[in-house]
């Protein structure tokens, strides 16, 4: 009768204990009872802490080397790098920055609830896998069933009826699961593999839910499972790594000091198998051709230390490999020994840890795709799987298939992937290119090289010209007090082609050298100029050429109203030559528009049809507001200076205290033929205004 002597000792190893000395198999070995270790892997992986501070405790959320740990027996790892943590009644995601947080288990050890994942009890966690899409698959002691977590936090039962009872074929959820589930594997077509060790079978689960029994007989006794390359690997409690080989079990090999891990098994993408020798003290790689190597270990059971991973104390639990190679170990916080006659003790072992295994910088960036340009090449890829043992500190790029190296910056585009622009390169020209992340420790392997080849420089376009209409369109004058302006309307075209245009131009008109019947030598003056016009491809734009007052002036001096002018167009294209165009158009200009020639004066009154009070009043004349006067008046005297036009638009609006608007209008003559400057005008009735009149 086996006896527990600490509450720290959790009932599932217990139980592993007690049945495998039942069974006959070796009691666990110390590390001077190993006749032999493994020749070390070459080159040695570098081991480091990922989770647990060395007390036995429940876990805590935050900075995952912060929280203690109880038993781990289950680990898992996706195809995104992120660690998962089965450790009592608790499940913990641990990201690639180092935070922990709880995806399921209240710490309690009650039943499991399905739904909603976060915060629902888990009671035992006896084994964990993960598929590459983060979904966590787990045993159960308290309910004998495995169940699962998807990545979005939905728990379910994926077999086992509540009763710890021999498996029956068929639908798996209808299925009884001995308790003592204690490995679990998870294939690339969805197929959970989970040994049992009380059944001596691995039980198979497809992804559609049907479940098979693969009996392994005898005194068998499965702790462990993997799959490798389409191969089942279990681990036995006689130190024995099988292979399932039509439904049988076929000895790979003998690990010394394997013992009874749970989860002790683990596999990544290149078919190499990892075995935890838990009483050996270090985890042996097993390479697809059956060589056998030490990965880490000393063979003593110890706290783990940081450095070449073949030097540091171990006792490997729970095993898991993410894609990129790197390994996860858990360690126990006791381990039985047998003390005669008839007493068990329990002796402080390794503390309480989860050990990454794997290479100090990153793994190599995945899916590179590169698309070329004329002269730069744009790159696309996910970020490595693991950062190393610090956060990646930034990429770099070679264009020689891996000889120099220079920094690229990166942004984050759709799918999480990774962008970058490489520039400055040469037209028509293969590149061979790969990228590799770096962290503190230095850079990390870089993508196999991809060769991408620049286009061809196109040839230079023919360049254009700006096209001109057959006639400027003459746009009248503008009277203002710097004197009359006109403008000639430009209508600028550019044909259609692979560029827009850049115009500029200039205005030309001939004028005579003097007036009068010789008058007869014009001399070409330019009077106007323009020039950054952009009009796009294949589209016309209106551009306004504006004479000065100067220019009108010199021309109605010398009684010249209508002239021809020349408008000559460049069009500026990049990387081709200076394209001009000229057209040849009559240029009209008005006479001066009749103007007072000295100061005037009118006084303007208004009134409201009805008793209105005013809250204010503007006028306005041609247009200009000239004054804003306070609403209790009635008149106002208006004064215009000399060389305004002769007659005037006087506008009054007014705003009434209650929120209306009233207006009226009257042209006024300032000068003349008739009587110049009123004194008086007839007054202006305010009326409500009209949306005409606003």
């Amino acid at each position: 009768m086996l006896t527990p002597v600490s509450p720290g000792l959790g009932r599932t190893r217990r139980a592993a204990v007690a049945l495998a000395m039942l069974a006959g198999a070796v009691a666990p070995a110390t590390a001077s009872a190993i006749p032999s270790l493994p020749a070390p892997a070459t080159p040695s992986a570098h081991l480091s802490v990922s989770a647990g501070n060395g007390t036995w405790n429940d876990l805590i959320e935050g900075p995952a080397t912060a929280s203690p740990l109880k038993n781990v027996n289950g680990l898992g790892a996706d195809a995104s790098g992120a660690l998962y943590v089965g450790s009592g009644g608790r499940i913990a995601k641990v990201m690639s920055d180092g935070a922990m947080r709880f995806i399921a288990g209240d710490g309690t050890g009650s039943a499991p609830t399905p739904g909603t994942a976060a915060g629902a009890p888990v009671g035992d966690v006896q084994a964990l896998t993960t598929a590459p899409d983060g979904t966590v698959y787990f045993s159960d002691w308290v309910t004998s069933s495995i169940y699962k977590v998807t990545p979005a936090g939905i728990l379910t039962r994926v077999a086992g009826t509540g009763d710890s009872l021999a498996p029956v074929p068929g639908p798996a959820a209808s299925s009884p699961l001995y308790a003592s589930t204690y490995g679990l594997a998870i294939d690339s077509a969805g197929t959970l593999y989970a040994a049992s060790y009380q059944g001596r079978n691995v039980v198979q689960i497809t992804a559609d839910g049907t479940l098979s029994v693969v009996d392994l007989g005898g005194s068998f006794h499965p702790m462990s499972v993997a799959v490798a390359n389409g191969t089942v690997f279990v681990a036995s409690s006689d130190d024995g790594l099988y292979k399932v080989v039509g439904g049988a079990p076929v000895l790979v090999t003998s690990v010394p000091g394997l013992g009874n891990p749970h989860g002790g098994l683990a596999s990544d993408a290149s078919g190499n198998v990892y075995a935890a020798a838990q009483s050996g003290g270090y985890i042996a790689k097993f390479a697809p051709d059956g060589t056998e190597t030490r990965l880490a270990g000393t063979g003593a059971a110890g706290d783990p230390v940081a450095g070449p991973a073949i030097d540091s104390p171990l006792q490997p639990n729970a095993l898991a490999a993410d894609g990129a190679g790197t390994v996860y170990a858990g360690s126990m916080e006791f381990f039985l020994s047998y003390a005669p006659p008839g007493g068990v003790s329990a002796q402080a072992a390794s503390p309480a840890r989860v050990v990454r295994v794997g290479t100090e910088v990153p793994s190599v960036p995945r899916e590179l795709a590169v698309t070329a340009g004329t002269t730069s090449l744009d790159l696309t890829f996910l970020a490595p799987i693991t950062p190393g043992t610090s956060a990646i500190t930034g990429y770099e790029v070679s264009l020689d298939g891996g000889t120099t190296w220079s920094a690229v910056a990166t942004t984050t585009g759709a799918g999480g992937k990774l962008t970058a622009t490489v520039t400055g390169l040469t037209p028509g020209t293969t590149y061979t290119v790969s990228v590799r992340a770096r962290n503190a420790a230095g850079p990390g392997p870089a993508t196999a090289g991809t060769p991408a080849t620049t286009a061809t420089a196109p040839s230079t376009p023919a360049a254009k010209p700006v096209a001109l209409s057959e006639k400027a369109v003459q746009q009248g004058l503008v009277a203002s007090r710097s004197g009359t302006t006109a403008k000639v309307g430009l209508p600028l075209e550019c044909p259609p082609g692979p560029q827009g245009c850049d115009a500029s131009g200039t205005l030309t008109v001939n004028l005579p050298k003097e007036t009068g019947p010789r008058a007869a030598a014009l001399t070409p003056v330019q009077v106007a100029a323009f020039s950054g016009v952009k009009i796009a491809a294949g589209t016309t734009r209106l551009y306004e050429v504006r004479l000065s007052a100067k220019t009108v002036k010199r021309m109605r001096k010398r009684g010249i109203y209508k002239t021809k002018a020349t408008l000559k167009v460049q069009n500026h294209l990049t990387g081709g030559p200076t394209i001009s165009s000229s057209q040849d158009v009559w240029l009209t200009i008005p006479r001066a528009l009749a103007t007072c020639a000295t100061k005037r004066a009118v006084t303007v009154h208004w009134v409201t049809r009805r008793a209105d009070r005013l809250s204010g009043v503007t006028i306005t004349a041609n247009g200009k507001r000239i004054k804003s006067l306070a609403g209790s008046l009635r008149k106002t005297r208006l004064t215009f200076a000399a060389g305004q036009p002769r007659i005037v638009t006087v506008v009054i609006r007014a705003r009434t205290t209650d929120g209306r608007r009233l207006v009226s209008l009257r042209r006024i003559r300032l000068c003349g033929a008739k009587k110049a400057g009123y004194k008086k005008t007839k007054t202006l009735v305010l009326k409500p205004t009209t949306a005409a009149s606003r």
